[in-house]
């Protein structure tokens, strides 16, 4: 979408289609385009106008006969409908807002689905990615694709956020009571690289994107209700003693159980 305003008024808003070496501009209710392509307005509630322009703002119209010639064989209703479905949408403020907004939570959820805090092994939490963009003073472009952006931004990151593209593996435990209830979201967000029964427990080895290690857990603690165990591997500070970030995993801030000695569950 295009962010020219000198071809927006106050009521309303200007839709180019480029065709070879021709141009054609219609003139549309303002907010209008955009529901009209999701589905979610009338067509009879679109136009203001069913002339179609060379160039609106002076008011130079297109031809009849050129239009014939570059939409052959279609009623005019059909060509303004294309005009509108195809064209370049020129934005309002509101709009253009909108747009840089959601390409932004493109961007933070990518990379949160993606990367990981290498110290704690395990995916930054949204805020604090969201943090980082504003600290680095990123502009986040509209129009440009996803991945291309997270990849300029992770190079601003440095010095600011830690990342790093892996995986989230670590050692699942989970009480025999429990193992038919989450068999189905384990499958869902994990990949099980082995597991191992006893009397009490099932204890697996798994892994899974960074992306779905909060949901992972969230869908644990509902079923369980906090009786399970997940220990991130590597996931251990330099006195020993897991980090803040690695206690939220194993239970101790609101997650899983913690662990205990065989015999001490109760």
């Amino acid at each position: 979408p295009s962010n020219n305003h000198n071809t927006m008024a106050d009521d309303w808003q200007l839709v180019r289609l480029k065709k070879g070496k021709s141009t054609f501009e219609v003139m549309t209710n303002p907010g209008s385009v955009l529901a009209y392509r999701k589905g979610t307005l009338a067509w009879e509630k679109v136009m203001v106008s069913d002339v179609v322009f060379k160039n609106a703002s002076r008011g130079d119209r297109v031809p009849d006969a050129d239009l014939a010639n570059s939409f052959e064989g279609m009623e005019p209703v059909v060509i303004l409908q294309a005009i509108v479905k195809k064209g370049e949408l020129h934005l309002s403020a509101a709009e253009r807002r909108e747009f840089v907004e959601k390409k932004r939570v493109e961007i933070v959820n990518y990379i949160h689905k993606n990367y990981l805090n290498p110290t704690t092994k395990t995916p930054h939490p949204i805020q604090r990615i969201n943090n980082a963009i504003d600290e680095v003073k990123f502009h986040v472009d509209a129009d440009k694709p996803t991945d291309r952006q997270v990849q300029d931004l992770l190079k601003k990151f440095q010095g600011v956020l830690p990342l790093t593209k892996s995986e989230v593996s670590g050692t699942l435990t989970i009480p025999n009571a429990h193992i038919g209830a989450v068999g189905g979201v384990i499958a869902r967000y994990c990949k099980t690289e082995s597991s191992q029964y006893t009397a009490a427990e099932c204890v697996m080895e798994i892994s899974l994107a960074p992306g779905d290690y909060d949901p992972l857990l969230k869908e644990l603690n509902r079923i369980t209700k906090g009786d399970y165990d997940f220990k991130v591997a590597g996931q251990i500070d330099g006195d020993g003693k897991a980090s803040e970030d690695a206690a939220a995993a194993s239970g101790k801030r609101g997650g899983g159980r913690k662990t205990k000695k065989k015999g001490g569950r109760r």
